[in-house]
């Protein structure tokens, strides 16, 4: 089972970059914004394997929307939160963004 595996992966990370991208693409969330989750795409496939992770930041169109949770951000990993929102931003690299901002009130 463990070489089975193994040959799976090797054939998944050699995927020619053109369909890695349509692929990449159906994987996105539904919702109009995305929450930075390493257990999520866009950031879960940077996490495969190098080829992936190329490929993914190599695509704006991954990158291009965000939503941004202030009251994470501003909590006891602020410098984490900034971290990872400037390293989104950069993979944008310059097209148009939509971007949700979040600041819940807590009493």
């Amino acid at each position: 089972a463990m070489n089975m595996h193994e040959e799976l992966v090797s054939v998944m990370c050699r995927l020619p970059t053109e369909i890695l991208c349509h692929i990449f693409i159906h994987c996105l969330p539904h919702t109009s914004y995305t929450l930075p989750n390493s257990k999520s795409p866009p950031m879960l496939l940077t996490r495969i394997c190098r080829h992936w992770r190329d490929v993914a930041t190599d695509m704006p169109s991954l990158w291009c929307r965000l939503s941004m949770n202030i009251n994470r951000a501003t909590g006891r990993n602020w410098r984490q939160a900034v971290f990872c929102y400037d390293s989104w931003l950069k993979r944008t690299r310059g097209r148009p963004l939509s971007l949700e901002i979040m600041c819940i009130k807590n009493d």
